[in-house]
C-alpha cells in the first residue's frame, strides 16, 4: 500500500520480475544469466551465514535455475500483487511465453465476470476484491 508515486522501488523490482541480489542471512535473489533465471537463497542463521561468508566468500546456500513454467508462475504470483497487474508484453519478454498460454482461459473469464480480475490493455489486474483473495485467484488462474 502506497500513495501514487511513493511505491517502494525495491518491492516494484521483484513484483515486476526484475533481477535482485539477495545479500545477508536468509535473503533470496533472482538473477538472469545466460542459462536463464537463477533463484538464490542465503543461509538463514546469521552466525552460520557469517562463518560461510568468511570461509567461502559467500553465504549462498542454494542456487536453482527456474524452469520456464516455474518462472511464469512466479511472474503471475508477483505481478498480481500490483495494482497495475500483469503487463502481457513484459510477461512474455521475461518468461518467453505469452500470458494467454500460461493462464487458464476459463478461469480468467470467470474471475473477470465475478469481479476478481479486470483487463488492462494487454494484461490483467486483480481488483480490490481479488487482492483480498489473491492466493485463491492465482490458484484458479494457474490450474
Amino acid at each position: 500500500h502506497a500513495r501514487a508515486g511513493a511505491a517502494c522501488r525495491h518491492n516494484l523490482t521483484y513484483w515486476r520480475g526484475g533481477d535482485y541480489v539477495g545479500i545477508g542471512p536468509g535473503a533470496h535473489g533472482r538473477l538472469t544469466l545466460d542459462s536463464g533465471v537463477v533463484a538464490t537463497r542465503q543461509v538463514k542463521a546469521p552466525a552460520l551465514w557469517l562463518k560461510q561468508a568468511g570461509t567461502r566468500g559467500h553465504g549462498t546456500q542454494e542456487e536453482e535455475r527456474l524452469d520456464p513454467r516455474a518462472r511464469a508462475e512466479e511472474l503471475v504470483l508477483m505481478g498480481l500483487r500490483l495494482t497495475e497487474g500483469l503487463d502481457g508484453a513484459r510477461f512474455e519478454r521475461l518468461s518467453g511465453t505469452p500470458l494467454s498460454q500460461v493462464l487458464n482461459p476459463d478461469a480468467v473469464e470467470f474471475l473477470i465476470t465475478t469481479g476478481y480480475l479486470g483487463r488492462t490493455g494487454q494484461g490483467i489486474a486483480a481488483t480490490p476484491k481479488g487482492r483480498l483473495t489473491l492466493n485463491a485467484v492465482v490458484s484458479k488462474l494457474l490450474n
